[in-house]
């Protein structure tokens, strides 16, 4: 303490206020670091936005790879449903096909059963000696000739008794007098009947 002090005359000073370019330069240096902060959040932001659109491209690469696989999937089960059709289809064709066989074998066994009980030779036997043949080469199988056709293929005239039944002959025939017959067309053609039957003709 001095003895300036102690003097009444003296007084204190007061405190100098900031000037405004003080006040503008903290007010600046203030904004450049808000202006700092506000990059750096920026930064911050587009990184983000950077990696979640890798991680949507990602995600979208996986979504058409999932797709694809789907789609080769469902062509796959297509395939294999047309595949397991076709087996049933085979396979019921084969049960229909050993049912027909197994028919086939017990109406054989059935039939060579009544042939060994109605009759002399068996089965057996019958296949070894019999030959089977065409039934029009038998000796049987001759053909019988018409009725109304002769040994030379003409025809005979029908009977009359047959004409006057058509419509309009007997009107003719009652107009004209004629007398119907009743005559059997064997009795009037008889000799024609004999030639056309050789059964009958070797009967008699």
């Amino acid at each position: 303490m001095s003895l300036t002090d102690l003097l009444p005359g003296r007084r204190e000073k007061p405190r100098r206020k900031h000037r405004a370019d003080d006040r503008i330069a903290e007010l600046e240096a203030q904004h450049a670091a808000e202006l700092a902060e506000l990059r750096a959040e920026n930064v911050k932001l587009w990184d983000r936005q950077a990696a979640a659109d890798d991680h949507f491209a990602l995600l979208a690469e996986d979504v058409t790879v999932t797709n694809e696989a789907w789609e080769q999937e469902q062509q796959r089960r297509l395939l294999a449903e047309k595949a397991l059709q076709q087996a049933e289809d085979v396979i019921r064709l084969r049960d229909r096909r050993i049912a027909d066989l197994e028919r086939r074998v017990d109406v054989g066994v059935k039939a060579e059963h009544v042939i060994a009980k109605t009759q002399e030779l068996s089965a057996e036997e019958i296949r070894r000696h019999c030959t089977p043949r065409p039934l029009w080469e038998s000796p049987l199988a001759k053909p019988r000739p018409h009725p109304r056709l002769g040994t030379a293929g003409r025809r005979h005239p029908a009977p009359p008794g047959r004409l006057d039944r058509r419509p309009g002959r007997m009107a003719k025939a009652g107009r004209g007098g004629a007398q119907h017959h009743t005559s059997t067309p064997g009795a009037r053609h008889g000799h024609d009947h004999e030639e056309a039957n050789p059964l009958r003709a070797a009967a008699a």
